[in-house]
Order: C-alpha cells, then sequence, then structure tokens
C-alpha cells in the first residue's frame, strides 16, 4: 500500500482572507504541486473606537474637548452635529453641548462597523454674586473747625470696606461709625468690596470758622453815676453809654420839688421802659405822663 503523507503550507497559519495556494507532498518519490483556492473565515485584528472628553461635566455655555481614536477603520463620524471627521485614526474638536448630550461614534473598517460613545453632562451654573452696596453718612454734616462728626457706614454683599482720608479699612465690613474732627471741608469715599465687584459711597463733613470771641468789656460793680453822662430836658432823658462798657440795665425815678419838698417814690412819673439794659450808645427815655413841675433824675 502506498503511504501518503500531508501537511499544510506554513501559509496556512497566517490570518488572511481570499484565495491561497496549497502545497500537498505525497511520497511517491516525487512530488506533486497543485492549486485550490479555499475561502478562509478572516480573523485579522478586528477594528475599534474610543470616544473620550477633557471634561465629563460642564456648566451650560461653557466646552469640553472631544477626542477619538479608531484602529483599521476606513471612516469614522460622530453624531450631534459633529459628523464625519478628517483624521480617522485619532483626533479631537470642541463641542459645547447646552444640555446633557450623548456622542456617539461610528467607525467603518473592511469587515463592517462598530460604535462607541461618551456622555457630556451639563449643569445649570450658579447665579453670578450680587453686586455690593454702601452708604457713608456724617453727623452732623456741618461743625465749626474743632469739633467732630461721626461717620456711619452700612453696606451689602460687600466682604470689605475702607475709607480714605487716611482712616483705611475699618474692622466690621457690615456697619459702624467713627468720629473725624477734619480741619477743612472734607469729602469721605468708603470702598465696598465684594465678590460681586466694587463701589464707592461718600459724605461730606463742612467746616466752618469758629464764632469770634465776645468783645471785651467793663463791668461797672457800684453805681454808674459820674461813669455815664446824661441830661434830662422836658422830662426826656438822654445819656450816652461810653465804649467799652458792658451793657448796663438802667432805672428811671422822678420827683416834684414845690418849694424844696420831696415827694415819696409813689408820687414819681412812669417811664415807658423805668428798667433795661442799655449798649454802649446815646439813648432816650420819655415817661409815660408828665405833670407838672416834674423833673426827671438819671
Amino acid at each position: 500500500m502506498k503511504k501518503i503523507i500531508t501537511y499544510a503550507h506554513k501559509n496556512l497559519s497566517s490570518t488572511f482572507v481570499g484565495p491561497f495556494t496549497v502545497l500537498l507532498e505525497v511520497v511517491f518519490g516525487f512530488s506533486l504541486i497543485f492549486t485550490a483556492s479555499m475561502l478562509v473565515p478572516s480573523h485579522a485584528r478586528a477594528w475599534s473606537c474610543a470616544l473620550s472628553v477633557s471634561a465629563s461635566t460642564i456648566n451650560g455655555g461653557s466646552s469640553t474637548t472631544l477626542s477619538w481614536t479608531t484602529v483599521d477603520s476606513t471612516s469614522f463620524s460622530i453624531n450631534n452635529g459633529v459628523g464625519a471627521v478628517a483624521s480617522v485614526s485619532a483626533g479631537s474638536t470642541t463641542v459645547s453641548p447646552t444640555k446633557t448630550t450623548t456622542y456617539v461614534g461610528t467607525a467603518v473598517g473592511a469587515g463592517g462597523s462598530v460604535t462607541c460613545e461618551v456622555t457630556v453632562t451639563v449643569t445649570t451654573p450658579p447665579p453670578p454674586p450680587s453686586a455690593p452696596t454702601c452708604t457713608l453718612s456724617a453727623s452732623p454734616t456741618a461743625i465749626q473747625k474743632g469739633s467732630s462728626s461721626m461717620l456711619s457706614w452700612a453696606t451689602a454683599n460687600a466682604t470689605s470696606f475702607s475709607i480714605n482720608q487716611s482712616i483705611g479699612a475699618v474692622t466690621s465690613a457690615v456697619s459702624g461709625s467713627k468720629s473725624v474732627s477734619p480741619t477743612t471741608t472734607t469729602t469721605y469715599t468708603g470702598t465696598a468690596t465684594g465678590s460681586g465687584g466694587s463701589t464707592t459711597c461718600s459724605a461730606t463733613v463742612t467746616v466752618t470758622a469758629p464764632p469770634p470771641p465776645p468783645p471785651t468789656c467793663h463791668t461797672y460793680s457800684v453805681a454808674v453815676d459820674g461813669k455815664i453822662k446824661g441830661s434830662v430836658n422836658k422830662n426826656v432823658a438822654t445819656f450816652t453809654i461810653p465804649a467799652g462798657v458792658c451793657p448796663v440795665e438802667l432805672s428811671f425815678s422822678s420827683y416834684n420839688l414845690p418849694n424844696g419838698t420831696i415827694y415819696p417814690l409813689t408820687k414819681q412819673v412812669l417811664y415807658d421802659n423805668i428798667t433795661n439794659t442799655y449798649a454802649p450808645g446815646t439813648h432816650t427815655v420819655g415817661p409815660l405822663k408828665l405833670a407838672c413841675n416834674w423833673q426827671t433824675d438819671l
């Protein structure tokens, strides 16, 4: 009996698709070579794709980078408005979804297609911080030089508050007060700063000169006879308070001298200002009623 030994050509251990040549050696002392066509299932390296993002969670209005890689693919496309990409094997693009979105990539190769995906979660951004506000007031708003005024402030949405004119940052940014003694009219400006920005407020303190001191005058501690000169004419008294004399209070009396007799005070004439205070200068005083032979003394 003839013995036949067969073995596969070494190419049969390779991975490929399509016709190939098979060498069969028949042991008869000679070799016979022939060609056959066979279909061998493909076990080629599988085509694949991968999608990734630089940030999987973003705030609305923000962006993220979408990146991909493929293996043994002839084309690659991504849904949600991205479309076919120019660089199939690897690449990236920027996306700005307005809501949570899943991006699906489709890689097409010789043996078919495969998909890969990645999701970008979109969150609602927090509201912007509120802008700070402040008020600054002075009480009183007008002082005499050498006096003081109280500055008061109040803020909202502020983490710090400072005032110019060498006051600087205050300890309590929310509210507080400080005494100031400007020597000239001064405007104080406060600056409130917070996460929402900064703002200013101001208050002005008007400084006026103090009033002049009262004039120096002399006070008489005794009767003014001889100090104040006056005269009486027809019951009208005219007198002069000299300059430099403090205002003085004067009283007037009148009497009748018939036959040298002095009448008691009950007989005196009433003057319209029997007691009054007179400043330096010339003054005239008349009676309320007159009587015959009456004389008025100062």
